[in-house]
């Protein structure tokens, strides 16, 4: 372990708890997990204040996480949340991003097909 984090706690009868699980994200050079994680509270915290539009249709949609559900869950993972679920990528959270990742890749190479049919590139 290279330079863990800690903090000084003063009085030993009452420690305090955090309220959610502390992710650790993968690094660059220069950048802390500290920083890392006060930047992921300052994007979860515009959640509450700006609305988020929903690209999943509702028939994909339907009996899963929000959005801003999904983005909370997973990087502020509550306590009584199953790692295992993460580990193997199955958690809901989880699911719910990859089928908006994979909807907008779709998307994206459909475009790129029908551009690509519409002007089609001369022959060299």
């Amino acid at each position: 372990m290279i330079h863990p984090e800690y903090r000084v706690q003063g009085d030993l009868s009452t420690p305090e708890l955090q309220e959610t699980l502390t992710p650790v994200y993968p690094t660059t050079e220069g950048v802390k997990q500290a920083t890392l994680r006060k930047l992921t509270d300052q994007a979860l915290d515009l959640l509450d204040t700006c609305a988020i539009e929903e690209l999943l249709p509702p028939e994909l949609s339907q009996g899963m996480m929000t959005l801003p559900e999904a983005l909370r869950t997973l990087h502020r993972p509550p306590p009584t949340l199953q790692l295992s679920d993460l580990e193997t990528g199955q958690h809901p959270a989880q699911r719910r991003l990859i089928l908006e990742e994979l909807l907008a890749h779709n998307l994206s190479m459909f475009g790129v097909t029908r551009w690509c049919t519409t002007f089609p590139c001369p022959a060299a």
